[in-house]
């Protein structure tokens, strides 16, 4: 289960490890994986002009086991409903992060939502408590 203490363990992990590169690198942008499931996936950006992470992006997708097609064309019938309900619970994850301070965009054919906040005071855990996704029944978080 996807903690908030378990998420800014992480957050600090890559910190450090960031802080490492920058200092054994030429200071270049990254991108680090704070978190993914198969609906979503949240990055930690740190760009070449700062030590430290300055932004958070929260990208919100269809999962990968999700085909085109319509309810009749799916081998499950089930599946079709936990699509729709897990749309439902990420469009309103999407919103809290909204209401949380994140610039919303909804980008390309792909149906990718993006959340994004620029980092500028120190995190506690009530944010890391706004960050964590709605719980996904059939997917493993990779954290």
């Amino acid at each position: 289960m996807i903690t908030p203490e378990s998420l800014f363990k992480r957050f600090e992990q890559i910190t450090k490890q960031l802080a490492l590169e920058n200092l054994q690198s030429d200071g270049g942008d990254s991108v680090s994986v704070l978190l993914e499931t198969d609906w979503v996936r949240v990055l930690l950006l740190k760009h070449n002009t700062d030590s430290r992470i300055v932004s958070i992006e929260v990208e919100s997708y269809l999962p990968d086991f999700v085909e085109k097609g319509t309810d009749s064309d799916s081998v499950e019938k089930r599946d079709m409903v936990e699509v729709v309900n897990g749309m439902i619970a990420h469009l309103q994850y999407l919103l809290k992060l909204r209401t949380s301070g994140f610039n919303l965009e909804f980008i390309g054919p792909d149906y990718l939502w993006t959340a994004t906040r620029d980092i500028d005071e120190t995190l506690d855990l009530d944010f890391f408590e706004v960050i964590i996704p709605p719980i996904d029944t059939w997917s493993d978080s990779k954290i």
